[in-house]
């Protein structure tokens, strides 16, 4: 048996151990209400995680990206780039998969020590995901600050303006310089 057949079928438990480990990264009332409230409205960042981890579980277990697992991955980074994390802290998540991985497969390779080389590459597979997140959190980042220069910039504009001290050049056309 292949430990991919075997995540294939606890599935639900990984989506369930790891929508609890990332839930345990905020703090602890709020850990209580993503596991309580179930209202996608009164809970988003809840439900958005409990829809993006079984994607994300399914290209671990295949191995193979997918749009889905791309936009589901996309989606969580997306709330953690807003919030009050670091890069490391936002994208830490993914490495959480590592120990559900080892305790749900303990069992098995403890039968079939060579199942422990498959485990080595489902962990080298949670790496790439690490480093994809860190990417997409770093693009998510660029554009939050992306969106506070022109706000300020914007915000300067309308001041001086609003002052007066705002002119317009007339364009008299090309100047030829001699």
């Amino acid at each position: 048996m292949k430990v991919e057949n075997v995540l294939a079928e606890k599935k639900a438990k990984v989506c369930r151990l790891w929508f609890d480990g990332i839930a345990a990264t905020y703090p602890e009332d709020t850990e209580k209400f993503f596991k309580q409230q179930k209202d996608t409205f009164a809970n988003p960042v809840g439900t958005t995680l409990e829809d993006a981890l079984p994607p994300l579980v399914d290209r671990l277990i295949s191995g193979e990206p997918s749009p889905e697992a791309s936009e589901a991955l996309d989606s969580i980074i997306r709330v953690r780039a807003v919030q009050n994390f670091t890069p490391s802290g936002a994208t830490a998540f993914v490495l959480l998969l590592k120990p559900i991985l080892r305790k749900i497969l303990k069992k098995h390779i403890a039968k079939a020590p060579r199942l422990q080389d498959n485990l080595v590459q489902l962990e080298g597979r949670v790496d790439d995901m690490l480093l994809t997140a860190f990417d997409i959190f770093m693009d998510c980042r660029q554009q939050i600050y992306e969106l506070k220069v022109t706000t300020e910039r914007n915000k300067i504009y309308s001041a001086f303006s609003r002052a007066g001290l705002v002119y317009e050049i007339p364009d008299s056309g090309p100047e030829i310089i001699r």
